[in-house]
């Protein structure tokens, strides 16, 4: 057999088999107008709406989560110690799982931090960042440093106070 009528053979093949599968595809919108989309299914066919809104959305977000998550890395690395930075990657880790980042810049953060008020807030932070995944911040920041440290007397001080706020409320609301 030479190769043209192998190619003719081919080419009649594939015309008979679409022409079998759009007999079927007609068949299946005369009989099931309203149940169209489970019968394609059984036939082979796979469904995929190009109009769902969540899909659409969640395909648009992605470059931004990624852009956002170099954003503040990024500024991490030029401020280490800035809270509202540290915040905003915990708020992003509670969309993608980046524990073992949001452990080395929180860590990184308390270690530079001088200020021990400032040293004391971002401790409590980076707990609450990191407790719902079962890490004990605390008991890690207390590891790293020296005993006689004033930031381990503050970690100290903060270890059996952490589930109590560190500020207690002044003033209570009336609710009459």
């Amino acid at each position: 057999m030479r190769k043209k009528q192998k190619d003719d053979i081919l080419k009649g093949y594939q015309k008979l088999k679409g022409e079998i599968v759009r007999d079927q595809v007609d068949e299946i919108f005369r009989i099931q107008p309203d149940n169209y989309i489970s019968e394609l299914e059984k036939t082979g066919f796979q469904y995929y709406d190009d109009d769902d809104p969540e899909e659409i959305e969640e395909k648009n977000a992605q470059p931004e989560n990624r852009n956002l998550k170099s954003l503040i890395l990024f500024s991490l690395d030029h401020y280490p110690a800035r809270i509202d930075i540290l915040s905003g990657l915990a708020f992003f880790h509670k969309f993608e799982n980046m524990i073992a980042t949001l452990i080395h810049y929180y860590t990184q953060a308390c270690m530079k931090q001088m200020n021990l008020e400032a040293f004391s807030e971002l401790a409590m932070d980076f707990y609450y960042a990191t407790i719902p995944d079962g890490f004990e911040a605390l008991y890690a920041l207390r590891d790293l440093l020296d005993p006689d440290a004033d930031k381990r007397k503050i970690i100290d001080f903060l270890i059996p106070n952490r589930r109590k706020p560190l500020f207690p409320r002044r003033f209570a609301i009336n609710s009459r």
